[in-house]
């Protein structure tokens, strides 16, 4: 994906839980106006791919 101008980013609290603990999450940018569909499309079928691969591992969902 490096060039296709879609950046992920981390954060650590990107709300809080009922039970006010942090809940993370990444964030996504489109970073060049010029990035087409394709481009996310392959940004989000990665993420989902690493998703599956993490709950797989026995990760959270």
């Amino acid at each position: 994906m490096r060039g296709e101008g879609v950046l992920l980013s981390w954060t650590d609290c990107y709300r809080h839980a009922p039970d006010h603990q942090p809940i993370a999450a990444i964030k996504s940018f489109i970073m060049n106006p010029w990035t087409d569909l394709d481009a996310v499309e392959t940004v989000c079928r990665q993420l989902l791919e690493a998703r599956q691969q993490a709950i797989a591992a026995g990760g959270a969902a």
